[in-house]
């Protein structure tokens, strides 16, 4: 579940289940919205940090709209810290409320 961002982005916040399907050979999480539309988290395939993204085209162009502050094996791993981008080039904002855990 990843928690704590509110306002920009707040949206993609709640619960992911684990796909069929890897990305980047790692485990790749999603979750419906609203409406329909899916939100996915995976792992970056050059950095290693976990990504948030609105849109699976984006996965393999590494893109997203929240992501990890570090790579990591897992996007559960204690202490990890989060950031988000306002928008598309926007610098990465760390929000210290942000979690993902698992559950």
């Amino acid at each position: 579940t990843l928690a704590g961002r509110e306002g920009t982005n707040e949206v993609l916040m709640g619960p992911y289940e684990l796909s069929a399907e890897p990305a980047h050979g790692y485990p790749r999480y999603s979750k419906r919205a609203a409406g329909g539309a899916t939100h996915w988290l995976y792992r970056h395939s050059g950095g290693g940090m976990w990504m948030v993204t609105n849109d699976e085209s984006k996965i393999a162009k590494n893109v997203g709209h929240i992501k990890s502050a570090r790579a990591a094996a897992l996007p559960t791993e204690a202490g990890l810290a989060w950031q988000y981008s306002a928008y598309a080039g926007a610098a990465w904002q760390d929000d210290p409320k942000m979690t993902c855990t698992e559950g």
